[in-house]
């Protein structure tokens, strides 16, 4: 039982080994004939692609083929980045690759001999993707920089995982952004003369785009054009390091506040008022007492404007108010009592000096200090005791209770009030003619007539003051 099995299998291996063979020699057999029945090339195929890989990444690729025989086998494959093979295709007019990635394309042909070969050429310079627009969707933005030449731009980042980012410019207009900062995607444009509104177009290098669109209708622009020229006018040179970087943040911090459109237009002027306010020429004076002396006014300061003087714009000057350094003062003072012609002058001397770092500063015009009434004062003068010692009267006024006087000199002043109100009558009954103030019980008498002189302006006036008095029942 045993050995009919066996022979039964040696059998059957018998067989299939004698049908096997016999298939290869028809496949053999066959595939010899079919080679036949076509020319034997001399040379390859030449595969032709258009455009060429020098001229960068391309959105599709032309590929031509050209054997050498009328009668060559004319069949291709193109096999994938995925590595699957499209199979032998009958050769007939150029063909396109739209493909991304390496794409290999083979032409075979009959040699000399009859055997089957092929050439490959490959494709791995098709980008038929565009740039994506969440990119530019997610980083869009306008930067506002008041300090800057170009004070409002639109800076948006782009990328292109393939070909990379040729060029990004505003549709229709053509404005092209640049790299900013030199960043490797990071890309802005100018867009203080833009439209409200702008489509940005974003182009790879195999000319693939896409387009976004932004809102920039919601900036001021007027006031962003305004305090960039006004920037622009200022010099830095001009300033004080302190009052230069004091403008500088004074701006920035507006920049800030514009590029938000959603800010209320009251915060915004306050913060103009700020930039304003850092790029006033006038220098930074600061008011410093040495003593606590009585005879010096309460309130002192002083403006100084750019150019009055040697120092840079902002420059900060150190007023300084002390006693009087003349050893004179007590003569000088009687003298600018006598002076005045005020009926009971008061007065006050005191000095002043103008420093910066220590050094006195050299005015060229005269500034205007200015200082607290004397109480109960409501005229004075102020006089300059100059290096001859003699007095000279200053120009002075009275503003909103405070007197202002101009000097361009520093050294010792003199300070004279009339407090002839304050110290005569507390009633506050009288008549002030020519500037002085008379109380009324020295130009009023009972059924008399009394006549006042005053003195002003040099011209004698007399008032006659007739006061008839009747009595009922006389």
């Amino acid at each position: 039982m045993k050995a009919k099995k066996v022979s039964k299998i040696y059998i059957f291996a018998a067989v299939a080994v004698f049908v096997t063979a016999l298939s290869l020699t028809v496949f053999a057999g066959a595939d010899a004939a079919y080679a036949k029945s076509y020319s034997h090339d001399a040379n390859p195929p030449a595969i032709t692609l258009s455009p060429s890989r020098e001229g960068g990444f391309v959105s599709s690729v032309t590929v031509s083929i050209t054997w050498s025989g009328e009668n060559s086998y004319k069949f291709y494959s193109v096999k994938s980045r995925t590595g699957i093979e499209s199979g032998e295709t009958a050769y007939g007019a150029p063909f396109n690759i739209t493909a991304e990635g390496n794409n290999e394309i083979r032409a075979y042909y009959y040699d000399a001999e009859g055997v089957k070969r092929y050439v490959t050429a490959t494709v791995d310079y098709v980008d038929s993707t565009p740039p994506p627009d969440s990119a530019i969707k997610e980083s869009i933005r306008c930067e506002i920089d008041l300090t800057s030449q170009t004070p409002m731009l639109l800076v948006l980042r782009a990328t292109d995982a393939l070909s990379g980012i040729k060029r990004i410019y505003i549709k229709d207009l053509g404005r092209e952004f640049y790299l900013k900062d030199g960043a490797d995607s990071l890309y802005a444009v100018d867009c203080t003369g833009l439209a409200d509104y702008v489509y940005v177009v974003a182009e790879d290098y195999a000319g693939n785009t896409c387009s976004y669109g932004y809102q920039l209708g919601g900036y001021d622009r007027t006031a962003i054009r305004q305090y960039s020229e006004k920037f622009a006018s200022l010099s830095e040179d001009s300033y004080a390091g302190d009052a230069w970087s004091g403008i500088l943040k004074a701006y920035a911090e507006l920049s800030d506040v514009l590029e938000d459109p959603s800010v209320s237009t009251s915060v915004v002027s306050a913060y103009k008022r700020a930039a304003d306010d850092a790029a006033n020429t006038d220098c930074k004076v600061t008011a410093v007492y040495t003593s606590g002396g009585t005879e010096i006014p309460t309130g002192i300061n002083a403006s100084v404007p750019y150019g009055y003087t040697n120092l840079p714009a902002g420059a900060a000057i150190t007023l300084t108010a002390g006693e009087c350094v003349s050893p004179a003062a007590s003569e000088t003072k009687n003298t600018a009592a006598a002076a005045s012609g005020y009926l009971s002058p008061v007065v006050y001397g005191f000095s002043l000096s103008l420093t910066f770092n220590g050094a006195d500063v050299a005015a060229y015009r005269a500034v205007e200090i200015g200082a607290d009434m004397p109480s109960g004062a409501d005229v004075a003068k102020v006089y300059y005791r100059n290096s001859d010692g003699v007095l000279e009267l200053l120009q002075s006024e009275i503003r909103d209770g405070r007197l202002y006087f101009y000097t361009a000199d520093f050294g010792d002043f003199y300070l004279v009030a009339d407090l002839e109100y304050a110290s005569g009558d507390e009633s506050g009954k009288g008549l002030t003619i020519g500037g002085k103030f008379y109380p009324a019980d020295t130009l009023w008498t009972v059924g008399g007539i009394i006549a006042g002189a005053a003195v002003h302006g040099g011209v004698v006036t007399v008032a006659a003051l007739l006061i008839i008095n009747k009595k009922r029942g006389r």
